[in-house]
């Protein structure tokens, strides 16, 4: 992916966001967190984006709690 993006000219900067498990979280207090986690993940990706205001982004989420928080969107 970042190799395409250097051919079209433009500059990949990769960042990554937290991710709890369920496999591990499940059975104990940790299995609180994994939902809440979506937010977290939305407001870090916004926090990215806006903070280095980049033109365009590609998402490769990897797990079935990082996918919602991946739909993130600019508003305004």
């Amino acid at each position: 992916m970042k190799a395409g993006i250097r051919l079209a000219g433009a500059t990949p900067m990769e960042f990554n966001v937290i991710g709890v498990c369920d496999g591990i979280a499940m059975g104990h207090i940790g299995m609180k967190y994994s939902l809440i986690t979506r937010e977290l993940i939305a407001d870090s990706i916004e926090a990215m984006v806006m903070a280095h205001q980049f033109d365009g982004m590609v998402l490769i989420p990897n797990c079935d709690k990082i996918v919602p928080g991946c739909s993130w969107q600019q508003q305004g």
